[in-house]
């Protein structure tokens, strides 16, 4: 599927694990608040009581029988004050939120343009290699005619190599960019992607 910087970001928001976690912290604050603002839950006693100093005619004491609800009552003022509490405590997860959402977006834009990047990058050292390739095949024909001498055919394949090198550790590079932006994204690291937004060329306006 064809992947925008836009949809990236987008994709980010919705699925991106720290924000994700930052959205539960919120959601833990506002239901810690409740519980702090809330009543405390009223409980069923029951007893049995006995008292022994007075003697019934069967030998046994009197007893007594005891069936109620009983509710704690807090210091006026001392709920709200909670309450208050808690809702600073919203304020800051939700403020923590938005500043982990504006990271990942950046992070994000940084590391899409980053995979382009290198995918541009590794088609010129591609073109490169294959112009090299020609370089190396007329090299090697002007040699067999005595017109090029066996030290240019070797510094030739030696720059083959070191482009090959080249090549090899910006494809490194690349599935490294790659696997970071599907981690952004919520996504398995070893997804394939195709990005659709390239990079912009801004020239100069200004003079010398």
């Amino acid at each position: 599927k064809p992947l925008s910087l836009q949809e990236a970001v987008t994709t980010a928001l919705q699925h991106n694990p720290e924000i994700l976690a930052a959205q539960k912290n919120l959601l833990i604050s506002q239901g810690k608040t409740l519980q702090a603002e809330a009543l405390s839950s009223p409980s069923v006693v029951f007893s049995n009581e006995g008292m022994g100093f007075r003697k019934k005619a069967d030998g046994r004491g009197e007893t007594e029988l005891s069936l109620g609800v009983e509710q704690f009552l807090e210091f006026p003022g001392k709920r709200a004050l909670r309450g208050t509490i808690g809702r600073f405590s919203e304020g800051q997860a939700s403020l923590e939120l938005d500043r982990i959402r504006m990271l990942v977006r950046a992070r994000v834009k940084k590391a899409y343009y980053r995979v382009v990047l290198f995918q541009r990058t590794l088609e010129s050292l591609e073109n490169a290699s294959s112009l090299l390739d020609q370089f190396i095949e007329n090299i090697l024909v002007k040699y067999r005619t005595g017109g090029a001498s066996y030290s240019d055919v070797l510094r030739a394949k030696v720059e083959k190599a070191r482009l090959r090198n080249q090549i090899i550790a910006e494809q490194k590079e690349a599935v490294i960019a790659r696997a970071e932006l599907n981690l952004l994204l919520g996504r398995k690291g070893d997804e394939s992607m195709l990005l659709t937004t390239d990079i912009a060329y801004l020239p100069l306006d200004k003079d010398l």
